[in-house]
C-alpha cells in the first residue's frame, strides 16, 4: 500500500478530522464524527485503511447519483426486436456516437485511435420505465428457467445501465460535432451513451473465464429462401 500522512481529511462535507481506523472503525457515523473532531493527533494511514474506514461507517445513507449522457448513438436498429442479443454477433451492424457539445473538444478523444475496440457504457432507455424483477428468464435458457437479475444481462435492471464492446472504426469532427463510428453494435437507435472506455485485451479478455449458461456463442447463421419471382428481380 501507498502511505499518506494526513493530519486532517474532509469527508462528505463534515468538518475536517484526523483518522485512526483501529480505534474508531466500529462506531456509528455520528459517533465517529464526534470523536474524530475532538482528536488533534495526526496519524499515518494506508490507502486500504482509508477505504476500510469509509466502508465501516454504519448507518450511512445511500446517495442518489445522477449522470448526464456524454452523447447519443445513431443506430440502424430502430426497434428492440431487431437488435442482436450481444455485441459483435453481427459484424455489419454499424453506428455513430455523436458526442454532446460539452465534449466536442478533440482532446477528449485524443489517442482513441490506438484502440481497435471500445467499451460503451449506456442507458437502456427503451425499457428504463418498465421496472425490474429479482429474477429473469434469459433467452439462452429458452425463456423457461429463471435466474437472478444480477446473473443475467437483462435490460430490466434496478439501474438500467449496460456495457457493450464495439469495434472502433474511426472518428471525425464536422460542423462542430465530434463523432465516433463503431461496429458490431447491439444497441437501439437513440441510446444515451454515459461513457466510453478503451478495450484493453490483457485485462478485459480472460481466456479461462466460465460463461455459465451462455458459454457458447449462438449460431447466427440463417438460411434465406427466395421465391422464383424474387430471384428474377435479383
Amino acid at each position: 500500500d501507498m502511505l499518506f500522512s494526513y493530519s486532517h481529511i474532509d469527508y462528505k462535507g463534515l468538518a475536517p478530522f484526523p483518522i485512526d481506523y483501529f480505534h474508531y472503525s466500529h462506531l456509528s457515523r455520528n459517533r465517529f464524527t464526534i470523536l474524530l473532531q475532538q482528536s488533534l493527533t495526526p496519524c499515518l494511514i494506508t490507502v486500504s485503511t482509508y477505504l476500510l474506514i469509509l466502508c465501516n461507517l454504519t448507518n450511512f445513507p445511500m446517495t442518489k447519483i445522477e449522470f448526464n449522457p456524454i452523447g447519443v448513438l445513431l443506430s440502424p436498429y430502430k426497434q428492440k426486436f431487431a437488435i442482436p442479443r450481444q455485441p459483435n454477433l453481427v459484424k455489419a451492424g454499424k453506428a455513430i456516437v455523436n458526442l454532446s457539445s460539452e465534449f466536442t473538444d478533440a482532446n477528449s478523444i485524443r489517442g482513441i485511435e490506438q484502440f481497435s475496440h471500445l467499451w460503451l457504457v449506456f442507458l437502456f432507455h427503451g425499457v428504463a420505465e418498465q421496472g425490474w424483477s429479482p429474477t429473469v428468464q434469459p433467452p439462452r435458457l429458452g425463456g423457461k428457467e429463471r435466474v437472478g437479475v444480477f446473473a443475467s444481462r437483462s435490460p430490466f435492471r434496478p439501474n438500467p445501465i449496460g456495457i457493450s464492446v464495439v469495434e472502433n472504426l474511426g472518428h471525425s469532427t464536422n460542423s462542430g460535432v465530434t463523432s465516433i463510428e463503431v461496429g458490431g453494435i447491439d444497441l437501439l437507435d437513440g441510446t444515451p451513451i454515459l461513457d466510453i472506455k478503451p478495450y484493453i485485451p490483457y485485462a478485459d479478455s480472460i481466456s479461462d473465464a466460465l460463461g455459465g449458461y451462455a458459454k457458447e456463442q449462438p449460431d447466427n447463421s440463417l438460411s434465406v429462401l427466395f421465391t422464383p419471382s424474387a430471384e428474377e428481380q435479383l
